[in-house]
């Protein structure tokens, strides 16, 4: 089923799946085909073996989710067993001895989830989470390579598509703008301490740093610095 393509196409905007196998060693040890590997890179390009049978997943992530709470719904000690689980509690809503068709499956999983909509509002969606990690790939890069100053600038830009998105992406665009927020007062500590020994140094930076802070709670920081600035260059 997990590898049926309509079932896989409902997943990406439905459900995350989430696996436990037990006995996975067992298959491993006795090389049964059902536990092989294969030999492939992984997105850094390193080299790295998937499992035949989940492509994807390493045997080692394999053995994390069954580490995972995942395990603990299958109370019948009957295989196969899917659990329908509210991802906000844990708690089960609904468990399927058995085995399911796709279309089944996707029945069950849609009726749950129209009732979690109702109960916790719209859901997230992969796409827009993605879209959130994207940003912040783009800031950390821009934060090494250019500052925190265009590190905000780039999130503020992609910040105002982001936000259209609901409260929850909202809140993780924040979640990240506060850590950018905290370099930036690091920045501003740096530029304290240049002003004794490096004036034009200290200028520069802080200019860097103005307009991003604008209208936040380091703005007033801002206009601290360029007025220790002024009157050091005045000595």
């Amino acid at each position: 089923m997990l590898q049926n393509e309509d079932y896989i196409e409902f997943a990406e905007k439905n459900s995350v799946e989430v696996i436990s196998m037990s006995r996975l060693n067992e298959g491993v040890e006795k090389e049964d085909r059902k536990a092989a590997q294969y030999d492939a890179v992984d997105a850094d390009g390193k080299p790295v073996k998937y499992m035949v049978m989940f492509p994807g997943l390493t045997l080692e992530e394999m053995y994390a989710l069954n580490r995972s709470p995942a395990g603990r719904y299958n109370q019948t000690g009957k295989i196969p067993y899917t659990a329908i689980v509210d991802p906000h509690t844990l708690e089960e809503m609904e468990g399927l001895s058995g085995s399911r068709s796709a279309g089944q499956l996707m029945e069950v999983v849609e009726t749950h989830q129209k009732a979690l909509i109702e109960k916790y509002g719209p859901k997230l969606s992969r796409k827009d989470i993605r879209a959130v990690e994207d940003s912040k790939a783009a800031c950390n890069e821009l934060l090494e390579k250019k500052g925190v100053g265009k590190a905000l600038a780039q999130l503020n830009k992609d910040a105002k598509k982001l936000k259209k998105k609901g409260e929850r992406i909202e809140a993780m665009v924040e979640e990240f703008r506060a850590e950018l927020m905290e370099k930036a007062g690091e920045e501003l500590d740096a530029v304290e301490e240049l002003i004794a020994d490096d004036l034009p140094q200290a200028k520069k930076r802080l200019a860097k740093m103005k307009s991003v802070l604008r209208k936040t709670p380091l703005e007033e920081r801002v206009t601290t610095l360029y007025t220790k600035i002024k009157a050091a260059a005045a000595q």
